[in-house]
């Protein structure tokens, strides 16, 4: 046990770099900026007298649509990667006398939960790593992201009253987000019917990104109202930022009771708490308390154990992540030694979601969209195969690969996930 514990330690070091950048959100924000005034979107006021903040107030006023809602769906996406199941590969039965008899199964799946319990005073330890790289957001490919800043309103907050309002500031840009996570878990089974489990996640963020913006005139380009450079007027200019931290994530505390068991069937009831320990300003957290209550049913035919979980995800701090949580799946044992198992990962969300921003119409060339990010549900369904390998009785190492069958929120093309755990 204690090898186990200190070789958990090693690799979260190994992980986990000392920070580089204080808050990753400020990668996002430096992405933007081109001018010279020191606010993203600001164009030169020398190249451009009297017009270098006109697109400041678009972007400005979908702040909450453009960095808050890249930021969001990195969150949402941190926060909604399941945690190690609280199965292990032990379980115990009652015999005629009523006492508990220890009964090895399956090993059980890597994500989902089965009905048993651990039974009193029995331990479920261990660790695993999981490497995601995000590619994609709502199905666009996050190196081709397009954002549309239109011109400030006049007077009258009609845009494109006037020829120069009618130009536009277009962002093509590329983000990179990759994501370490080493979590640590332990579930210990306070009563035969009741186990209560923590899980401590350690993660490590790095975000890479660049952008090239245009101003698209709609007059004469030979002489633009708004230009980019002070020394050297243009049209375009581009910008490149990149950051990385490190720290703890969002503890998860979890508790599940069985409420009923026979020797081929069972049911329980689990809820988990996360707390917002982790930096939402450097992408390692929600910034919010979540809650997840989830009913479990599970089934034994031979060496083959289906299961069902089903629940709701509540985010009391917003309405954003509230979702409908459903599994099904099942492990089964291969060999004395082997587990594998497979699973359909379904969170519905119900709540408002992030917003994108709503077209504008200009004067001159119609309704223009802001993004090309469509606006949809974040839903999320994901594909979960693994293997579980026991070399000792007491002993698990762990192998997942987890897979989005669906394009809502910010999605990586696959993630992996490496585990160890020790059951006594």
């Amino acid at each position: 046990m204690r090898r186990i514990f200190v070789m958990g330690l090693a690799l979260c070091g190994m992980l986990l770099p000392q920070r580089a950048d204080a808050q990753l959100t400020g990668v996002i924000n430096r992405l933007f900026d081109y001018g010279d005034c020191g606010v993203a979107l600001c164009l030169s006021t020398d190249a451009s007298p009297g017009h270098g903040n006109h697109f400041i107030p678009a972007l400005q006023a979908n702040a909450s649509n453009v960095f808050d809602f890249i930021g969001g769906s990195i969150a949402n996406s941190v926060a909604s990667f399941p945690i190690a199941s609280a199965t292990s590969g032990v379980t115990f039965e009652f015999d005629a006398a009523g006492l508990p008899v220890e009964r090895r199964i399956s090993a059980g799946p890597v994500f989902a939960e089965r009905a048993q319990t651990l039974g009193r005073g029995r331990l479920h330890v261990g660790a695993n790593v999981s490497g995601l790289s995000f590619r994609s957001v709502r199905g666009v490919d996050m190196s081709d992201l397009e954002f549309t800043f239109t011109h400030t309103p006049g007077a009258d907050d009609v845009v494109g009253d006037i020829q120069f309002e009618n130009d536009l500031i277009v962002v093509q840009a590329e983000l990179e987000l990759d994501l370490y996570a080493a979590n640590f878990f332990a579930s210990y089974g306070v009563t035969d019917n009741i186990d209560v489990s923590v899980s401590v996640p350690f993660l490590h963020a790095s975000l890479w990104g660049q952008t090239f913006a245009q101003v698209q005139v709609f007059g004469n380009p030979a002489q633009p109202a708004h230009n980019f450079g002070t020394t050297d007027p243009r049209l375009d200019a581009t910008s490149e930022a990149s950051g990385s931290a490190s720290g703890i994530g969002d503890v998860a505390a979890r508790v599940k009771m069985n409420v009923f068991r026979d020797q081929l069937r069972g049911a329980a009831v689990l809820a988990e708490v996360r707390l917002p320990t982790g930096s939402e300003e450097d992408f390692l957290g929600a910034g919010e308390t979540q809650i997840r209550l989830m009913g479990i049913a599970s089934a034994r035919y031979g060496n083959f154990t289906p299961h069902v979980n089903a629940g709701f995800w509540m985010w009391p701090g917003s309405e954003q992540g509230n979702s409908v949580l459903a599994t099904v799946g099942f492990d089964q044992l291969v060999t004395p030694s082997v587990t594998f198992s497979g699973d359909i990962i379904s969170r519905i969300q119900v709540g408002d979601g992030l917003s994108v921003p709503a077209p504008v119409e200009v004067v001159g060339r119609g309704f223009v969209n802001p993004t090309n990010i469509p606006a949809m549900k974040d839903h999320q369904v994901d594909a979960a195969v693994g293997l579980k390998f026991a070399p000792l009785p007491f002993l698990n190492l762990a192998a997942n690969v987890l897979v989005p069958l669906n394009q809502g929120g910010m999605r990586p093309s696959a993630a992996w996930t490496l585990g160890l755990e020790y059951h006594r």
